[in-house]
């Protein structure tokens, strides 16, 4: 059950008033997304934790390039199909950073990867959680002037 308390202080013959907003047993907060096969992904990068985020983007890499093998093609045909220098297969499978996204995207198409990268996007569970968080922040905190 949602609870609102709001608080009258005085604190230096300042009048000041603070809510607390209780919405713990509607929505969950972690940052963690749970999948239906058991893995977990925590959607939150470290700063400057560089090695974390090249981990991630070899492991892209490896992805692209295990798909790739499925389909049986060469890194010169699927550079054919995507309309992108071979270089840049080459470079999305490392996992380098510096491919465009443009690039990128033509290679998901290529492999035909690209729709399911966008309903993955569309679902955006984390992006739900926050609207409906502050959506209830701001229907309950409309009617208190701070």
């Amino acid at each position: 059950m949602n609870s609102m308390k709001s608080n009258k202080t005085n604190a230096n013959d300042n009048n000041k008033y603070s809510i607390n907003i209780d919405f713990s047993d509607n929505i969950d907060f972690s940052d963690n997304i749970d999948y239906n096969d058991g893995t977990c992904y925590n959607r939150k990068l470290r700063k400057n934790d560089q090695e974390s985020q090249a981990q991630q983007y070899r492991h892209i890499g490896e992805s692209m390039k295990a798909a790739r093998l499925k389909r049986l093609f060469s890194i010169k045909e699927l550079a054919s199909r995507a309309k992108v220098d071979r270089s840049t297969i080459y470079h999305i499978e490392k996992g380098k950073p510096t491919i465009s996204l443009f690039s990128f995207l033509n290679v998901l198409k290529a492999l035909d990867l690209y729709e399911d990268v966008m309903r993955f996007i569309d679902n955006d569970v984390q992006g739900n959680i926050i609207f409906k968080r502050k959506m209830m922040i701001k229907e309950n905190t409309k009617n208190y002037k701070l």
